[in-house]
């Protein structure tokens, strides 16, 4: 497999804006997001090859600052170069969350047009170039109306998403990862902002974990049935997603009010997205 990391320099993530961004249909999936100004942490290795901290909490892999993808001895290969999509992977982490082996990706549109329910699925292959694992990953990405509610990435932005490796039974260590993008293009999409991302606080950004909490608000006129927040600590230079943390509601949050969030996350933090996504029991 060939490697993407000869066109690094090409691929680095710019520095983001804060933009909330929101959307909601009836039991579909709906994302706000916005940026901040927020570092790359330690962690230790564990089996696999893949790196991790050992405990239950998220955790930073180790090294790799400055750098778009991590590890480095992991080769990276686009299974369908000539994706007529225009999605490019920014930066990806290869890492655990909770224990579990997991994939974080950062994706560009670089396409014609806006794309829909985006999506990278990945392959992930020993030396030997036997297959070790699989995952799709959802990205991250402002909810639009099409002829429904979805996230879709426009041109010229940059989502995120994680999920977790299906590992099989007798894995080895991971050297390569053959992925490829899934969405559809979508002209006349239209963005969204009825839920926003507000007060964001950073306990301690120097810490090797802090708190993390803020405020969702349904500025919309039905229940959100399920939402919860994600957290991306990024690095500082690349911009390139770390690891991910979760914040869920444990009820639902109704129509006109706020849910104040809170959750214990890797650091130190220098730069970080967050999103927040939810269901909910109809059209807004």
């Amino acid at each position: 497999m060939s490697s993407n990391r000869g066109n690094e320099a090409c691929s680095t993530m710019p520095p983001l804006t804060i933009r909330p961004v929101v959307g909601v249909t009836v039991f579909a999936l709906a994302i706000a997001f916005c940026v901040g100004c927020s570092s790359a942490g330690d962690g230790a290795p564990t089996g696999g090859g893949v790196p991790d901290s050992g405990t239950d909490s998220p955790s930073m892999p180790p090294g790799g600052v400055g750098k778009s993808f991590w590890p480095e001895d992991v080769a990276l290969e686009q299974i369908a170069p000539q994706d007529m999509r225009g999605l490019n992977l920014e930066g990806a982490t290869l890492g655990q969350v909770k224990g579990v082996p997991t994939w974080v990706v950062a994706v560009r549109n670089m396409g014609p047009t806006i794309a829909c329910s985006p999506e990278v699925r990945a392959v992930f292959e020993d030396a030997a170039m036997g297959e070790v694992g699989a995952a799709i990953i959802t990205v991250q990405a402002p909810m639009h109306r099409t002829t429904r509610r979805e996230p879709c990435l426009p041109v010229g932005e940059i989502g995120i998403g994680a999920a977790p490796i299906e590992m099989s039974g007798a894995a080895g260590p991971i050297k390569r990862i053959g992925y490829r993008f899934a969405a559809y293009l979508e002209t006349t999409a239209e963005k969204l902002s009825e839920v926003t991302l507000e007060d964001l606080t950073i306990a301690d950004p120097s810490a090797a974990t802090t708190r993390v909490s803020g405020t969702l608000i349904n500025h919309g006129t039905v229940d959100l049935v399920y939402a919860e927040v994600l957290f991306y600590p990024l690095d500082a230079v690349s911009r390139r997603p770390l690891t991910e943390a979760v914040a869920p509601a444990t009820a639902v949050v109704a129509a006109g009010a706020k849910w104040n969030f809170a959750m214990m996350v890797p650091g130190p933090i220098s730069s970080h997205m967050e999103f927040a996504h939810y269901l909910t029991s109809g059209a807004l």
